[in-house]
């Protein structure tokens, strides 16, 4: 057997150990879990992050009114708890009940759910037409429960170290994640895949150009000390998934079922205008920081859509055409 072959083995080995040790965790508890039905989620940013801070919300509003005929969330934890690239595993595993993630983060597992990123429409409004069942259906294939999702009003951007005049990127090492490498490496660049916490070491040692990322928190983590550079226009839109186990989900009562549902549907309306009020200010504080705006014009986003409809075709043929179809209607 190769060292590169035992490394893949040792790290996979890894990963299965720590989703155990979470699943023995979640069944400790399961005495208390089914008096008092808590669900423990764990979120892909730190609970203080700027993106967390709406499901923390959503938190506070489904324990204010926990009793008999609701349940009570805990946020046990950030990715201190569980790798953000597992999360979505952990949770169809049952180690965790819910989990906030990118839609991307678990392609693994329901590569349908991206194109949420791309169906036009706010995310309450998505789930009145056909593409949410074909969306519920996926993630009832992978054990998954599709609660809700936010982040309709965060478009993403390119932000780079030294200024482009062209959408030729040939030569450009820009961290990624599946939301847009395809978009990326079809204008040349060379995509590094890295977790958010390590993106900043990335850019200190000059290992990347750039990243794409969406409006918020780019100056929170100090990203902009490095990428100086913001590229226009806005693309896609963020889709931060709160999925459940879909067995913990199938286990409550049809009372409690009712009450966390009504609970992320209004949630979902409402943080959408919040959330489009912090892009404008999250924008502003950029610039305020010195990051300077290129654009390069509406072909930008003509290519992004393409190119992401295109790569999650050839992962999902028959389910991305039936959503892509609904998107041009």
């Amino acid at each position: 057997m190769s060292v590169r072959l035992l490394v893949r083995c040792w790290a996979r080995a890894a990963r299965l150990g720590g989703l155990l040790l979470m699943m023995s965790i979640a069944t400790a508890g399961t005495t208390r879990a089914e008096t008092d039905t808590q669900l423990k989620a764990v979120t892909f940013l730190p609970p203080n992050s700027a993106f967390i801070l709406p499901f923390q919300d959503l938190v506070a509003t489904v324990n204010a009114t926990a009793g008999a005929k609701s349940v009570r969330i805990t946020l046990v934890g950030g990715p201190e708890a569980v790798s953000p690239f597992e999360l979505g595993r952990a949770v169809a595993l049952g180690a965790i009940e819910i989990g906030v993630l990118p839609v991307n983060y678990y392609r693994d597992l329901a590569v349908e759910a991206e194109a949420l990123q791309l169906l036009p429409g706010r995310y309450h409004e998505i789930r009145d037409t056909p593409a949410w069942e074909i969306l519920e259906v996926a993630h009832e294939k992978a054990g998954l429960k599709l609660l809700g999702v936010y982040g309709d009003t965060v478009p993403f951007f390119t932000y780079l170290v030294d200024p482009v005049e062209t959408l030729d990127f040939t030569g450009l090492r820009l961290r990624v994640t599946p939301v847009y490498g395809a978009f990326y490496e079809r204008l040349g660049a060379t995509t590094v895949t890295l977790p958010p916490g390590e993106l900043h070491a990335a850019l200190s040692a000059g290992a990347v150009d750039g990243f794409g990322w969406p409006a918020w928190d780019v100056t929170t983590f100090g990203w902009d000390a490095f990428a100086r550079h913001r590229i226009e226009p806005g693309f896609y839109k963020t889709a931060i998934a709160i999925v459940m186990n879909a067995g913990a989900w199938n286990g409550l009562t049809d009372a409690k079922r009712d009450a966390l549902a009504r609970s992320v549907a209004g949630f979902e309306r409402n943080t959408s205008e919040r959330m489009a009020e912090t892009t404008r200010t999250e924008l502003a504080k950029q610039e305020a920081a010195g990051m300077r705006v290129i654009d390069l014009g509406a072909g930008l986003v003509a290519q992004a859509e393409t190119a992401y409809w295109e790569e999650l075709g050839r992962r999902s043929p028959e389910a991305i055409a039936q959503l892509r179809a609904f998107a041009a209607d």
